[in-house]
């Protein structure tokens, strides 16, 4: 998320030098978040099936790649591909992390267990972008992609080497005489959308990101007229994002406990 946060703030200035309208912008940040829509249900029931450390490893791997791919774009096009090849790389990653993380949470605890892994990826989009103006004002423009790149190959380093084998859970349940093993019915996402719960969370979600989006397409640009310098700009787009991810898990357990 670091990573992210880094080219994403800058990524509308990037775009104004070679002249891409307002249209273009929104079509670039657009291109990141259809690759992520599509890729990310494929990925996720395929890491069901062979496993999810694969897909981390090699998610970041393509982060490590598609960072340095930006330096080579030349036009509003190739930026547009670039970052829908952005949004594959993260679709792979990121919903497997939040599925690895809840195997390895308590069970009846998983919503609390979400709060820290939730409030990692905001305070990562939080330094993101003050580590990235800082990059652009003390070493130049080029310096952000070669940050984000080290970044990434960082993770893919740690991943390859420390993540241990996810788990595969059975539930068991025991009796005086024998174990049984029993077995949970996992419903498929149209079984899950005849339940309003499920309905009004996804529509919170969509609504949520679509105001996310809008912002953060379009601030960095709006600051960046404002403000003096990069860093400046790094500390107004990640003001708000630090706040979120510092609250981020008082809000989730207060919200278990309210459900529970």
């Amino acid at each position: 998320m670091l990573g992210l946060g880094i080219i994403s703030t800058l990524l509308p200035g990037f775009a104004k030098e070679f002249g891409a309208s307002g249209l273009w912008i929104g079509m670039i940040f657009a291109a990141f978040a259809i690759s992520r829509a599509v890729f990310m249900p494929i990925v996720g029931n395929i890491s069901d099936k062979i496993g999810r450390k694969i897909f981390i490893v090699s998610g970041l791997l393509l982060l490590i790649v598609v960072s340095l791919l930006y330096l080579l774009a030349d036009n509003e096009y190739q930026l547009t591909v670039i970052r829908f090849i952005h949004g594959i790389g993260a679709a792979i990653v990121l919903p497997i992390v939040m599925a690895y993380a809840g195997e390895f949470a308590e069970e009846g605890k998983e919503g609390a267990s979400m709060g820290p892994v939730t409030m990692v990826f905001y305070l990562g989009m939080a330094a993101g972008p003050l580590l990235g103006g800082i990059l652009h004002h003390t070493l130049g423009f080029n310096a952000v992609f070669y940050g984000a790149a080290f970044l990434s190959a960082l993770a893919f380093l740690a991943a390859l080497v420390l993540l241990p084998k996810e788990k595969k859970v059975r539930r068991t349940q025991t009796t005086t005489t024998k174990k049984i093993e029993t077995t949970e019915e996992v419903l498929g996402l149209r079984q899950l959308l005849k339940y309003n719960i499920v309905k009004t969370n996804l529509l919170t979600r969509f609504v949520v990101a679509l105001r996310a989006a809008v912002v953060m397409s379009f601030l960095p640009l709006l600051a960046s007229a404002i403000v003096r310098n990069p860093s400046q700009l790094g500390i107004v787009i990640s003001i708000g994002l630090f706040f979120a991810g510092i609250l981020e898990p008082y809000f989730v357990a207060i919200m278990c406990e309210v459900v529970h």
